[in-house]
């Protein structure tokens, strides 16, 4: 797992003493997810698509909540799913929908780094 200490928040370093940053921070990084959206990747999808169900069910009371500034809570998760692929040698390109999520409606496309 990558340790959230690597994480940057810029403008989210509000949310980072909630449990919602750090429980999403741990599922995100949970090497299962990390090859999921590698493998989502890899078919040209956005890196979120092949966990916005459980994302979405998991933290609804999050990407839900009024206790955040808009939509900070979905844009976050976006926010750390882009570091954690950097962290692995992927760069965002553009970005795609996400057409049956009911929160997250669009997320980064990735390539991996090719030197």
């Amino acid at each position: 797992m990558i340790d959230i200490k690597q994480y940057k928040p810029g403008r989210f370093a509000y949310m980072m003493g909630k449990p919602f940053a750090v429980d999403a921070w741990a599922f995100l990084t949970e090497q299962d997810h990390i090859l999921a959206m590698g493998n989502a990747i890899a078919k040209g999808r956005p890196a979120i698509e092949p966990l916005i169900a459980d994302i979405e069910t998991r933290f609804e009371e999050h990407l839900t909540s009024k206790e955040y500034h808009d939509d900070d809570a979905c844009v976050l998760v976006n926010n750390m799913i882009l570091q954690i692929l950097e962290l692995r040698g992927f760069r965002h390109v553009s970005c795609g929908l996400c057409a049956h999520a009911r929160f997250i409606k669009q997320s980064g496309i990735y390539k991996k780094v090719t030197d």
